[in-house]
């Protein structure tokens, strides 16, 4: 947590502070244009649901928004404190994050970021 400007106050990430924590690090990163999940990396993901085209729209799904990160098959949820592989991740935990989300129908990558070394 060294690396994140203002934690414990601060305690959300949003796209900017991780970039920065990585940078602070160190570590060779690189943004995914693609937004796919990163073979190893960190995926920001946020609900979709009917907010989503409407103006300011974002802002909604930001509420809730959520970081994870991947080893290849593999997802770690810091909310979970452990590993899951993808799938067993996404039919437990992503759908109990997305239930606690008021009106979400889903989810998706916001950002990705593939870490190298």
């Amino acid at each position: 947590m060294r690396y994140f400007v203002g934690y414990p106050q601060k305690q959300h990430t949003n796209l900017m502070s991780m970039r920065d924590a990585l940078i602070l690090s160190g570590q060779s990163w690189a943004d995914r244009k693609d937004k796919t999940f990163p073979n190893v990396g960190l995926a920001w993901l946020e609900p979709t649901g009917p907010w989503e085209g409407q103006k300011l729209g974002f802002f909604k799904a930001l509420r809730h928004s959520h970081w994870i990160g991947l080893y290849k098959e593999h997802v770690f949820d810091v909310n979970e404190c452990r590993w899951f592989d993808i799938q067993n991740w996404e039919e437990s935990v992503a759908t109990k994050w997305i239930a606690a989300c008021p009106n979400a129908t889903g989810w998706k990558i916001r950002s990705s970021l593939e870490i190298f070394g």
